[in-house]
């Protein structure tokens, strides 16, 4: 008898391994395999006895991360004891390479359900706490992608419109619930929140000074890796479907908090193409997970350009100064470094009203030099305001494409980078800055700091 189970157990096993089942809720119950092998798209089970009665959501925003605070209510409506409860939990995230390349096509037209890169900041600070007690937990081997695209139908034809692509990764944990008895468990986590589109892409309204190929009419883009901690935009993701396998997908009461006071004139365009200023989005709903639409919506407000701000980013991200040497003789800065660094960002302080450009030289430890300037960009007369960063300046040594993105009239010159950015053509030794001005001042350089903003 015993040896006839043990067959039956095994024939199951084998059939939920065979079963390919994405799972869109928001909090599953899974198959034990789907925990143990920590697969990328688990098998979901009905727990028809325990009943999701509350869920509370807390979203906040901080630096680049969206903050999440969830709270679940379970109730046991059963005599029966669950020692073991194999739960998923997944994370939406949209796309970052791990090598920081700039995502635009691939996903799109590959159609790969698979992740291209993972990089563990991209999810940061997960914990898992039931009833006031921390849980172990695992995550997946790898994320699985969304990608697709909107079809939008005009009178004569349709056009397709490629959207961004969502990654999702699951994370696993277990706990246990006794006879008619009430549980809370606790998820919180921080997800990067900013699309590639939308935080790497400089429309001269990052840095006062703008950078191009030197002795080049081509209008040149800028992909800064600074630009990430002064973006001013991102998205919301949040899918509310965890009832769908607890207690028969009954109804239950969801709050959801997005508390958006700690950004400046934070807004977002609802459905209906109005937009709304809103330093706090509130709902209280009674409501079966299935019938209830997933948050995504993008906020939009004014980042935080302020000198305290830009200094804390300096702080965080600057290269010690032990690592180089710097001397400044009338207009011309000269960077050594002891050893070849990966270098972002240049940071001087300098009084900007007296320069009009800026050449610079930069020497890699594989024997090649690359030239550029920096150039005033003038802001567009409709523009309603000037929010790029004067002082101190933030000069971009190495952008998402070394080259940065030129267009002009014939072609866009459109290669991304995919060796990384620790190879000796992107290692630097020494970095030259002369200063053009139009007058007799010379443009003192008081202090360099120099960074590496890579994820």
């Amino acid at each position: 008898m015993a040896r006839n189970m043990n067959i039956i157990r095994l024939l199951i096993a084998v059939v939920f391994s065979t079963i390919a089942v994405i799972a869109y809720a928001n909090g599953d119950p899974v198959a034990k395999f789907s925990s143990v092998n920590r697969v990328a798209n688990p098998e979901p089970l009905s727990i028809s006895d325990i009943y999701i009665i509350h869920e509370k959501i807390n979203i906040t925003h901080i630096d680049g991360y969206n903050c999440f605070d969830i709270t679940y209510t379970f109730r046991n409506k059963s005599d029966k004891d669950f020692p073991e409860i194999h739960y998923g939990f997944p994370i939406d995230y949209l796309v970052a390479d791990e090598l920081e390349t700039y995502q635009f096509t691939g996903d799109y037209y590959s159609e790969s359900i698979a992740e291209v890169g993972w990089n563990e900041k991209l999810i940061k600070d997960i914990t898992f706490m039931f009833n006031g007690e921390a849980l172990t937990f695992h995550s997946s081997k790898e994320s699985v992608r969304e990608a697709g695209y909107i079809v939008e139908t005009y009178e004569d034809y349709n056009d397709s419109i490629p959207v961004d692509a969502v990654n999702r990764r699951w994370f696993y944990t277990t706990f246990s619930m006794k006879p008619k008895a009430e549980a809370k468990l606790n998820v919180r986590y921080k997800v990067y929140a900013n699309s590639s589109v939308g935080i790497y892409t400089d429309k001269y309204d990052f840095s006062y000074f703008a950078r191009k190929k030197e002795d080049s009419n081509d209008i040149f883009n800028n992909l800064p890796f600074a630009y990430r901690y002064f973006a001013n935009t991102f998205d919301i993701l949040y899918d509310f479907t965890p009832a769908k396998h607890f207690g028969n997908g009954a109804p239950f009461v969801i709050d959801v908090n997005i508390n958006l006071s700690n950004l400046e004139n934070p807004w977002i365009m609802e459905a209906d193409g109005y937009y709304y200023y809103v330093n706090r989005i509130e709902r209280n709903i009674y409501v079966s997970a299935q019938d209830i639409k997933p948050i995504n919506f993008t906020v939009n407000f004014r980042s935080d350009r302020s000198e305290n701000n830009i200094q804390r980013l300096i702080d965080q991200f600057k290269i010690s100064e032990s690592e180089f040497e710097t001397s400044m003789t009338a207009d011309t800065l000269c960077i050594e470094f002891h050893r070849p660094v990966f270098v972002s960002d240049l940071v001087c302080d300098i009084d900007t009203s007296v320069i009009s450009k800026i050449h610079s030289l930069i020497e890699y430890a594989d024997g090649n030099a690359k030239r550029y300037e920096y150039t005033i960009h003038d802001i567009s007369e409709y523009s309603k305001s000037d929010n790029r960063i004067r002082s101190p300046i933030l000069l971009t040594i190495t952008d998402l494409y070394q080259n940065g993105i030129t267009w002009s009239e014939d072609c866009i010159d459109f290669v991304p980078q995919i060796e990384g950015f620790d190879k000796d053509s992107f290692k630097i030794k020494r970095i030259k800055l002369v200063f053009d001005t139009d007058s007799t001042q010379i443009p003192l350089c008081k202090k360099v700091n120099i960074l590496d903003t890579r994820f």
